[in-house]
């Protein structure tokens, strides 16, 4: 899932394709109106307004912790081409976004036979060597009632990073 925090300014394109829905939502009290597209990013990004967005919050599928379709991205075979994938979407954020804006990413982490992959920190290194971006911040969600698990070898995960991101222009 992907929010977009947009400029006041022209309205995004409606031509999202067949897989989409959207939704207007109000914010009680602000008067601001939003706009919520569901559907695959990879699809409906490229239709959306250019250097019009200040601000994005993504929080990409976990990878291969649940069934998100054959096509989703989160069912690759490996880390790599997860990664990959996440590097992709995020590329075609930079065009969408002001010359001030910032991307932030929540992305979790997986065990593979014991071994902590640290995805969301392989993820932040690419998204600084390949697309230039800048990494600001590294904010730690402290989760308040983490999923509990079954391993007596290590310790409950019960946080995940948050990279805030600039872009580099």
């Amino acid at each position: 899932m992907t929010a977009l925090h947009a400029q006041p300014a022209a309205e995004p394109s409606t031509s999202h394709g067949p897989a989409t829905r959207t939704a207007k939502v109000t914010i009680p009290g602000k008067g601001v109106q939003c706009t919520i597209i569901c559907g695959d990013n990879r699809e409906i990004l490229p239709t959306l307004p250019r250097a019009h967005y200040d601000l994005c919050i993504t929080s990409p599928p976990y990878w291969q912790q649940r069934d998100y379709g054959a096509a989703g991205i989160g069912n690759e075979d490996s880390v790599d081409t997860y990664l990959d994938n996440l590097i992709e979407t995020a590329a075609l954020l930079l065009p969408l976004m002001s010359p001030t804006g910032s991307i932030v990413y929540n992305l979790g982490d997986k065990y593979v036979n014991g071994n902590l992959m640290l995805i969301p920190y392989r993820f932040a290194l690419r998204a600084t060597n390949e697309l230039g971006l800048q990494l600001i911040n590294d904010i730690t969600w402290i989760k308040q009632n983490p999923t509990p698990h079954q391993y007596d070898r290590r310790l409950t995960s019960s946080t995940e990073p948050f990279f805030h991101f600039a872009l580099n222009r």
